[in-house]
């Protein structure tokens, strides 16, 4: 399935959840995947903080609550900051054809759950890319395509 094609069936499927669409709730309605994104182990630096956020982490509880919806209780939280970054600072929503129109939520929340499922991973440079995740924990990661670069000077 072409890329585009899974974030439209990731975005439909958050349509057809029962309850609110995102945006009208602060709850996710994506599920969490049976294999999570800590099980399939995906490379590099931003996959090193998957347990729990450091004492002297800021983040606040009610955004861990919103990531823990989505990816399970074991974050990759530098990553799922990484890809806010790039949904806010880049055109990334409108290219993969999820922000046309929509309530910032959706996009956000489509983007998320592709990737606790492995369909979009962080690289080591902050970039964003399509990739095929392993079958299994353990398994290879295939790297497909660049969606974004990494942003810099804001």
């Amino acid at each position: 399935m072409a890329f585009k094609e899974k974030v439209r069936a990731a975005y439909q499927a958050l349509k057809d959840a029962s309850g609110p669409l995102p945006g009208e709730s602060d709850t996710p309605t994506c599920p969490v995947p049976r294999i999570s994104l800590y099980e399939l182990d995906p490379p590099g630096v931003f996959y090193q903080d998957r347990d729990r956020p450091a004492e002297d982490d800021e983040t606040p509880d009610k955004v861990l609550d919103y990531y823990r919806m989505i990816y399970g209780p074991r974050v990759p939280l530098a990553a799922a900051r990484q890809l806010d970054e790039l949904l806010v600072h880049s055109d990334l929503a409108v290219q993969l054809d999820i922000g046309k129109g929509r309530v910032p939520a959706v996009a956000r929340e489509t983007l998320h759950s592709l990737h606790a499922h492995g369909m979009l991973l962080i690289a080591a440079d902050g970039s964003l890319w399509s990739t095929e995740p392993p079958a299994f924990p353990g398994g290879q990661w295939t790297f497909e395509e660049k969606k974004a670069e990494p942003q810099r000077d804001r």
